[in-house]
């Protein structure tokens, strides 16, 4: 096969299918687990200027977010996109609350306080 090794953004497009794939196929607590960890991973994957032991510990965050709050988002998100509930698989749920969480950390951990206070109330404004 030619071409090189696959970079941060292709590790991270192939865990998202990855995840979707799983998210679907997979029923109960196996898919809310793989969905989980593809979506902790899918940005774990794209962190370059953090250090190991952060890139770890946003994972296993994410990870422990993604599973604790499958149903939720599951529910929250077929609720949005469709008006049933019961629509969404967990492990969709806890794709994306994972691939989430390391994101709202990463902003939380890169900004001041007093910045992220004014943020919140320009948005709030709005």
């Amino acid at each position: 096969m030619e071409g090189g090794p696959l970079t941060g953004p292709g590790l991270a497009t192939l865990a998202t299918a990855a995840a979707a794939i799983l998210g679907v196929q997979a029923d109960g607590f196996l898919g809310v687990v793989a969905g989980a960890f593809c979506g902790a991973v899918v940005y774990m994957l794209s962190l370059q200027a953090d250090p190991v032991i952060a890139k770890t510990l946003y994972f296993i965050v994410a990870w422990l977010a993604g599973v604790l709050t499958a149903g939720f988002a599951a529910d929250a998100i077929g609720l949005v996109m469709m008006g049933s509930a019961a629509a969404i698989p967990d492990g969709v749920g806890a794709l994306l609350t994972s691939a989430i969480i390391v994101r709202l950390l990463q902003y939380l951990i890169s900004r001041p306080l007093q910045k992220i206070f004014s943020d919140a109330q320009r948005w709030r404004k709005r």
